[in-house]
């Protein structure tokens, strides 16, 4: 039996524009996405066909006898049927009881996705993927927690399958299985010490970039330098709702002109040359007009961490819920940590990678 153990990071948002929706019914964005250290841990398993055989106690097909045969000689576990079939198991279990387990999950498709690709050869088919989450990152919170599962599920079987995929290759597997899944793969490639050495010097390996059209389209940036406080309010938002209320959000704003957008070519400029201004300047997240709006909680956290703590800048990452402070000071992120903790039972101190 193989097994790898992936640390799946969370990432934020430090820019969020949405730019209007395509024929397809996706919007368009244009966004700065940053990898911070707070992360869940994946591991993965692979257990062939003939180490499942053996742990069952039998014999596999190609060595039953035809009194065997004739006799129905084949484990509760394995049915002739089973015997002779290609298919890869897959198996989840995560510390989570509220998690799904099956096709629900991220992770889990990403194994079946795998397998659907590379899973008919003779070494790996019969065989059985177990996957064990160990979840730190909040569930709901848009920092990304399940595509960064799945990211992690693609990078393990990548090694332990021995296919030698390039981080493109991964983000273009990961890309079927949702939005933010290409940008987790291209930050576990960078810091994940138990991948091969080649993915870790892959160029698209990187713990920030800027990410268009639909959020899949990614390019390298330079990341950011900083402590943060995360504030997860205790529910979810549902990312569907977010986006198919934002324009009229938008265009209510723009109407009485109060539509603030994020300048990402500046962003990217400003965290290539440290300008700590232009950065906090350009920290705007264009879906708080919704969920602002529509979560008052959301909204007093976010107002409570600008006005009582001494964050350069204060926004919500991705569709919300979960409200992020950036400090530049780490002793004014621990102050801040521990005062907003009585807000929520999921405040979470962390840093950002690089």
């Amino acid at each position: 039996m193989k097994k790898i153990n992936i640390k799946a990071y969370a990432k934020i948002n430090l820019s969020l524009d949405v730019l209007g929706l395509k024929d397809d019914g996706f919007h368009n964005v244009s966004m700065v996405m940053q990898q911070i250290e707070l992360h869940d841990e994946v591991l993965v398993r692979f257990i062939t066909r003939s180490e499942l055989e053996a742990a069952a106690g039998i014999r596999s097909a190609d060595h039953l006898s035809k009194e065997d045969e004739g006799n129905g000689v084949y484990s509760n576990m394995y049915s002739k049927k089973a015997m002779n079939t290609h298919e890869i198991a897959v198996e989840l279990s995560t510390n989570k009881p509220y998690l799904p387990r099956d096709a629900r999950n991220i992770a889990y498709r990403a194994a079946q996705l795998m397998s659907e690709k590379y899973g008919m050869r003779e070494d790996l088919a019969g065989g059985k993927v177990r996957i064990d989450i160990k979840k730190n990152i909040p569930v709901g919170a848009g920092l990304a927690g399940g595509s960064s599962n799945g990211a992690a599920v693609l990078h393990a079987l990548n090694k332990l399958w021995k296919l030698r995929l390039s981080v493109c290759e991964l983000m273009e597997l990961g890309a079927e299985l949702g939005s933010d899944v290409p940008f987790c793969v291209m930050g576990q490639a960078r810091v994940n010490r138990s991948l091969n050495t080649y993915i870790r010097q892959d160029k698209m390996a990187c713990c920030a970039a800027l990410a268009e059209g639909t959020g899949t389209r990614l390019e390298p940036v330079t990341a950011l330098k900083s402590d943060i406080v995360l504030v997860k309010p205790m529910f979810g938002v549902s990312t569907r709702e977010v986006y198919k209320m934002i324009d009229e959000e938008i265009e209510f704003a723009e109407k009485r002109c109060e539509l603030k957008r994020p300048n990402n070519g500046e962003l990217v400029a400003a965290l290539a040359n440290g300008s700590r201004r232009k950065i906090i300047a350009n920290m705007i997240n264009v879906l708080e007009l919704y969920t602002l709006k529509a979560y008052p909680e959301v909204k007093k956290i976010k107002e409570t961490m600008f006005k009582e703590t001494k964050a350069a800048a204060v926004m919500m990452s991705g569709s919300g819920p979960t409200v992020l402070g950036v400090y530049f000071d780490k002793s004014e992120a621990e102050r801040a940590y521990q005062f907003l903790k009585p807000l929520s039972k999921e405040v979470y101190l962390t840093r950002t990678m690089r």
